[in-house]
């Protein structure tokens, strides 16, 4: 089934990861799907003349409209869903900019009658985004950025003892 996007925004994750999220209005079916599948569906978009086109997103799909709490009821308020899309790692970007056109969302595996859904690895794999701001890791696993503040903080620790060295002996003269 395919679904006409009504708005892009982006969610930010720990302010450093970005994830794409659309909204979509939910029929019947595609919320039987989500239920029983935990409401992580996988989807296709297609139609948005960007990068964003026929690739695989997992779609985390927000529940508000099955949580009861004190905050006004988005679903209830819209009828929209916001799905969160993330690719098959949940620490790399899916935000790439909003698209010159809305286009639409697919969910992969539903049929006429909704069944569980295995989840398997995504029909094409998901290119990751850097953001200019993600850490880029060395062959160790560490970030270049922890690599030049260990550096500095022994540079500055040496400076530290030079000058203690220095006014303790100008001190004796």
């Amino acid at each position: 089934m395919s679904y006409k996007i009504k708005r892009w925004d982006v969610i930010s994750y720990n302010n450093l990861v970005k994830y794409a999220a659309i909204y979509i209005v939910p029929d019947l079916k595609l919320q039987t799907f989500a239920k029983l599948n935990n409401y992580i569906v996988p989807f296709t978009v297609t139609g948005t003349n960007s990068s964003y086109d026929n690739l695989v997103f997992f779609g985390h799909i927000d529940t508000s409209a099955y949580t009861p709490d004190c905050r006004p009821n988005f679903f209830n308020a819209t009828k929209l869903w916001v799905v969160t899309l993330s690719g098959k790692d949940r620490n790399i970007s899916t935000w790439n900019g909003y698209p010159p056109i809305e286009g639409a969302a697919m969910a992969l595996g539903m049929k006429e009658t909704p069944i569980k859904l295995k989840f398997s690895e995504p029909i094409k794999s998901f290119t990751p985004i850097r953001e200019c701001f993600e850490p880029v890791k060395d062959n160790k696993g560490m970030c270049n950025s922890s690599l030049i503040m260990i550096i500095l903080a022994v540079v500055i620790f040496i400076i530290l003892i030079f000058l203690v060295g220095y006014l303790i002996t100008n001190k004796k003269k």
